[in-house]
């Protein structure tokens, strides 16, 4: 089941720049109603009442949640500056990691409850196309996992990437091939998410379909918040190892910065909060 049901959560990924934030808060409403009539084709009564939920949750998410999203920022500034504190250690990117789990498990938390009004507003017609639609999507990712181990893993590389050149500048030739070695080396999970991903599916449409509604809203909380995090159980132990491992990829590349990449990135760091202040006053 996915976790953006109602709210698409891109208004959590603070990172995805400026601009993509700037577009998304301009258009959240529109892009969150096609969202969801394509997976459910709602009817006028359910529109109406989604278009007003949604308002809410927007005003709620711009004066609670951008602040916060000012500070998580200035946070990563501060560890990422290189004065008065040389340089950022495993300590403080470790903070961050945690900070943004938080701040993502606030969004996913507040989500619930309109959600779960949703859903329990849909008929058995709708929640068998929200199933269809969710199926098509699952083929797509089977025919990705076709693909030789080599092509993925080079598609990995490429991501990481573009996504760190996109906030640092152009990578030097040993940030390259620190990210070279870790690409080849970290283990593919793609199989595995697929799998838990299909689980996860199959146990949503059957607890939506069996009922109370009443605890539907503490339902999907369990199933998109408290499930993922890390649990005790060689799963969890593998999930908490490749975290880690992620972790010290940036602190790697972090180490081998210069200082125009270092003053790049807070650069856009600036930037990121300037248009984040700009979206929370309205």
């Amino acid at each position: 089941m996915k976790r953006k049901l109602l709210l698409i959560v891109l208004l959590a990924f603070v990172l995805g720049g400026c601009n993509w934030m700037a577009f998304g808060y301009k258009w959240a409403d529109r892009l969150i109603l096609f969202k969801v009539d394509r997976y459910f084709d709602l009817t006028d009564t359910q529109e109406t009442a989604l278009k007003a939920q949604i308002e809410t949750t927007l005003t709620w998410h711009r004066t609670t949640q951008l602040p916060l999203y000012i500070d998580f920022v200035t946070q990563v500034e501060e560890a990422v500056k290189p004065s008065p504190n040389p340089s950022l250690t495993s300590a403080k990117l470790a903070a961050i990691f945690s900070r943004w789990g938080e701040l993502r498990e606030a969004l996913l938390t507040k989500l619930a409850a309109p959600s779960a009004a949703f859903l329990a507003s849909t008929t058995a017609d709708q929640r068998d196309l929200f199933r269809a639609k969710l199926g098509q999507e699952n083929q797509g990712l089977l025919e990705e996992l076709k693909q030789s181990e080599a092509k993925r893993r080079s598609e990995r590389k490429k991501w990481l990437k573009e996504t760190i050149e996109d906030w640092a500048g152009r990578l030097n030739r040993k940030q390259v091939e620190t990210l070279k070695a870790f690409t080849a080396e970290i283990p593919l999970q793609d199989e595995q998410w697929l799998t838990s991903r299909l689980g996860r599916q199959d146990y949503f449409f059957r607890r939506l379909n069996r009922g109370p509604e009443a605890t539907l809203p503490e339902f999907l909380v369990d199933l998109w918040v408290v499930s993922y995090r890390p649990q005790n159980t060689p799963v969890g132990e593998r999930q908490r190892e490749i975290r880690a491992r992620y972790q010290q990829l940036l602190l790697d590349l972090y180490n081998l910065m210069s200082p125009e990449q270092v003053q790049e990135l807070l650069k856009r760091l600036g930037d990121l909060k300037e248009t984040l202040a700009d979206l929370a006053e309205g």
